[in-house]
């Protein structure tokens, strides 16, 4: 067996005050991968994640993942889901995607919240974190002129 050569760990003060969480707002940002994945707790249940990665500013390059719940066994449940996606192909322009990569690149304003999140571990233990959550997705001030994104005329 080889031996393991020292090392040291920088002290936590050289991040500069980095945080794993994005303060609250409003963020420029672009849907960098999506996939379907099937729910471990039902079988039959099904979601769309999305990973969002900030465009601009301070925090540019940072990443988000959003779910999206296009089946599930509680009707209300899979109504919110779809209906938070079908505002995102809205948004894009993209009412019947083909694929995966039909949802990728479309830059929009996120807004972003932090908020706390209970569950129960592997062990059976309560544990409760701070996470940041996609509140609401928004075309950028700039794409607004677009006559796609304009609403019909009231009749």
């Amino acid at each position: 067996m080889g031996s393991v050569k020292p090392f040291s760990v920088p002290a936590v003060d050289t991040l500069d005050g980095w945080s794993p969480l994005l303060p609250d707002g409003e963020y420029e940002a672009s849907v960098i991968a999506a996939e379907d994945k099937e729910t471990r707790q039902c079988p039959d249940c099904k979601y769309l994640q999305l990973v969002w990665r900030i465009e601009q500013g301070k925090f540019a390059g940072r990443r988000l993942v959003t779910r999206h719940n296009v089946k599930h066994s509680n009707p209300l449940v899979e109504a919110t889901g779809l209906g938070q996606f079908r505002r995102y192909l809205e948004i894009i322009g993209q009412p019947n995607p083909q694929t995966e990569a039909d949802l990728l690149g479309f830059p929009m304003l996120i807004t972003v919240e932090t908020e706390q999140v209970t569950y129960p571990n592997r062990y059976g233990e309560t544990i409760e974190i701070e996470v940041n959550t996609v509140k609401k997705f928004a075309p950028l001030p700039s794409t607004l002129a677009s006559p796609a994104l304009q609403p019909e005329p009231a009749a």
